[in-house]
């Protein structure tokens, strides 16, 4: 026996659910085709909707507006319309009585224009009131022509309206005006000439009232050409007026950033040429009145004062000298930037800093930069990163040929620097700490000297600040390595130079085949490597720290070591502990690029950003 089934009103309220499902689903995919269709048909309309947009908004371009019109000169002309429309109103009754007509016909003929004066004359929006006033000017147009009983010469007051309507410089008050006169001209030349005129001199006239409308379109349609070009020259006029608004802005404010520039050179060249001098006056001095009383070692420690003084004075005047003249380059300048830069180091104006130097170059590095502005370059830089630097932190100098380019970085521990400062930092006379009791000296020239010359000489600058650490890297063009051709069968070798890894791509170190000489006074061409390039050593792929190999690396890397007496990354001449951090006196120093397994610096603590 089978189970009983559910109730007949389970049944019933069941099927009723099933019905309810398939007609929501069925509504929705109405609902879905609906809506795709009227997407399909909105597609197919949007082309043609664009192309009627486009269609409409040319004719409004060339069409005029009136709002282009500014308040004054606006009032100025519809005041004109009101006294032209007061003078018609006398005018129509005095020609009416000359007609032979009634006083009160005079007046009820002048009636109409006389309530579209009142209407002109109340305030309101400007397009309605140019519409009243040019309404009672039309008015008066047919008035006069219905008292002259169709006279031909009266036809010509439309040809004076019209044109006088068009000072509003309004297309929807034009086109009513024109479409008004169009009309009544034929109204007019049908009733006055029906009743007294035979069909044929009817058609005639007929003729004659579609040729004098026809004259007025063409009347339209030259002042709407009229106002056409009046409006592109006033266009143009109004640009030339914002170029010429926004050159003299430009010039006030490059006048008064000279002016800036002159006070702060007033002022700085005053305080940094004063402080100097009176070192070396007050040393001088000291020498020359006690010199009996003094022993050979105090001797030295005043004139080494004193001519401390004076090289920061020539160091004044050379950056200065240099910033005024950087504006032109030798004909094929070519430099070794490492002998350049051993030089720099050696003329340093505190020689204890040098030995916080480290690096790390190849054994020869041409660039396309002569040999004093390369040295005024390495110089300040090193410099700026000495002075700036965190006290006993170490200062990393690198260098490597990439392509047709030679990039010199220079990165030191300091405080973090916004974008605004960075960029302000290259400008004359600017330092990080302007105020008078700043600890460091200087004249903030440096960067700005060294901005220069890069400029010059077609490269690039870039200074960034991220985690503690200021990295300065400058761009400029490689040059050929000059060989001997005594003897084109026994060339000598090329020296090693640092090989190039890609990410992914390990490339064999090989010489550098010379490139055509570049035009010096254009900007270098956009790079069409943009890989992350890395300076590895020749040898195991890895940067040594310096002093580990002596005067030079397993690679044939040029080391500082053979010009200091310690090592650079520490005080003591010790090497990083095993945390990466260097314990000082004043608290720990620490840096994320120290390598806790064997003291090396592995190519991702010194990367090439190349990314510009």
């Amino acid at each position: 026996m089978s189970a009983a089934g559910p109730p007949f009103g389970e049944r019933a309220r069941r099927r009723h659910e099933r019905t309810a499902r398939v007609a929501r689903a069925r509504h929705a995919g109405t609902r879905v085709d609906r809506s795709m269709t009227e997407q399909r048909a909105d597609e197919r309309s949007a082309p043609s909707e664009r192309r009627r947009n486009r269609a409409g908004g040319r004719i409004a371009s060339f069409v005029p507006h009136g709002h282009r019109l500014t308040l004054e000169d606006w009032s100025a002309r519809h005041r004109l319309f009101k006294i032209v429309l007061a003078l018609h109103l006398p005018a129509i009754v005095c020609y009416a009585l000359l007609r032979d007509f009634s006083l009160t016909h005079g007046l009820a003929a002048a009636s109409p224009s006389l309530l579209l004066f009142c209407a002109a004359a109340l305030p309101g929006a400007r397009r309605v009131r140019a519409l009243a006033a040019s309404l009672g000017l039309l008015t008066c147009s047919v008035v006069l022509v219905h008292l002259s009983d169709g006279l031909g010469p009266m036809y010509f007051h439309f040809f004076v309206v019209v044109a006088l309507i068009a000072l509003y410089e309004d297309w929807s008050v034009y086109a009513l005006a024109i479409a008004f006169v169009f009309v009544a001209n034929l109204a007019l030349r049908f009733l006055v000439t029906a009743a007294a005129l035979t069909d044929n001199e009817r058609h005639s006239a007929l003729v004659l009232a579609a040729l004098h409308a026809g004259f007025i379109v063409a009347l339209a349609g030259a002042q709407v050409l009229f106002w056409h070009y009046n409006q592109q020259e006033r266009r143009r006029t109004e640009r030339y007026r914002q170029q010429l608004y926004e050159g003299q802005q430009s010039l006030m404010s490059r006048l008064e950033e000279t002016d800036r520039i002159r006070s702060d050179l007033v002022a700085t060249v005053s305080h940094e040429f004063r402080t100097p001098l009176a070192g070396i006056r007050g040393n001088l001095l000291t020498v020359r009145r006690r010199r009996h009383r003094m022993t050979d070692a105090q001797l030295d420690d005043l004139l080494d004062s004193a001519l401390n003084s004076s090289e920061r004075l020539s160091r004044l005047l050379e950056n200065m000298l240099t910033a005024a003249t950087a504006t032109g380059i030798e004909d094929n300048p070519v430099a070794d930037l490492p002998e350049v830069v051993l030089n720099a180091l050696g003329t340093l104006r505190n020689a204890s800093l040098a030995t916080a130097v480290s690096v790390d170059l190849p054994d020869h590095l041409p660039v396309r930069m002569s040999k004093e502005a390369l040295h005024q370059v390495v110089a300040n830089l090193v410099d700026n990163a000495l002075v700036h630097s965190w006290p006993g932190a170490p200062v990393r100098l690198i260098a490597g040929r990439v392509g047709d380019e030679v990039v010199l970085r220079v990165r030191n521990p300091g405080p973090d620097l916004d974008k605004e400062t960075i960029a302000r930092l290259f400008e004359p006379f600017t330092q990080r700490d302007g105020s008078a009791t700043r600890p460091t000296d200087g004249a903030g020239m440096g960067l700005y000297v060294v901005r220069r010359l890069v400029e010059v000489h077609g490269g690039r600058l870039r200074m960034t600040s991220d985690n503690g650490e200021i990295n300065v890297e400058v761009d400029l063009w490689a040059a050929e390595i000059s060989l001997p051709t005594a003897d084109p069968t026994h060339l000598p070798q090329l020296p090693d130079l640092p090989a190039l890894r890609a990410e992914g791509l390990v490339h064999d170190p090989q010489p550098v085949v010379p490139l055509p000489t570049p035009p010096m006074g254009d900007r270098r061409p956009p790079r069409q490597d943009r890989l992350d390039r890395r300076y590895l050593d020749a040898d195991d792929g890895r940067l040594t720290p310096l002093g580990d190999h002596g005067a030079t690396g397993p690679s044939g890397r040029r080391q500082a070591s053979a010009w200091r007496t310690d090592d650079p990354w520490r005080a003591d001449g010790s090497w990083p502990q095993a945390d990466g951090s260097w314990p000082r006196a004043d608290g720990p120093w620490r840096t994320e690029h120290a390598s806790p397994a064997d003291g090396s610096w592995s190519a991702d603590d010194f990367p090439l950003d190349r990314s510009g």
